[in-house]
């Protein structure tokens, strides 16, 4: 089991480090979100409390869209995407702590309730989707990196 150091909170990203098997998890507040870490299998599988390290900025709003509904590190850990409803944001996790860098927006068209974000096995890309709403099927939606930054995270995967 997992819990806060500092009482319960909403929470709906869950990322997990390629790299290391470090569970992240986002929470779904107002303003600026708290990032925590947990590793993946805590010792002895006791409960854990996890620990706060960071925090992000969506936009610096206080509106319910720009809170984190969504997360991913891509499969090469250099790269993850924290989405809102209405924006995703893509993080260089090279940098140590990636959540402390700038985040660059990325393409992204709004859905009814996007809830869900994933890297392309090859970093090329990644896909949303959105829970049904308002009458409005489920696609899953993908979003190409330019050719030229595909190239670069092909050849790096490669690696």
């Amino acid at each position: 089991a997992l819990t806060y150091p500092d009482g319960p909170h909403n929470s709906e990203t869950l990322m997990v480090d390629p790299a290391t098997g470090d569970l992240y998890i986002v929470t779904k507040s107002s303003g600026r979100q708290a990032v925590y870490r947990a590793p993946l299998a805590p010792a002895g599988g006791a409960a854990f409390v996890l620990e706060r390290v960071g925090e992000v900025a969506l936009r610096g709003s206080v509106s319910l869209t720009q809170r984190a509904v969504a997360g991913d590190i891509s499969p090469s850990g250099r790269w993850s995407l924290v989405k809102s409803y209405d924006v995703v944001y893509r993080y260089e996790a090279g940098l140590d702590p990636w959540y402390a860098d700038t985040p660059e927006a990325m393409p992204y068209v709004p859905e009814p309730q996007g809830e869900a974000i994933a890297w392309a096995a090859d970093e090329s890309g990644y896909f949303t989707l959105s829970e049904e709403a308002g009458g409005v099927p489920a696609i899953l939606y993908y979003y190409p990196l330019s050719p030229r930054e595909g190239q670069i995270r092909s050849a790096m995967l490669r690696e």
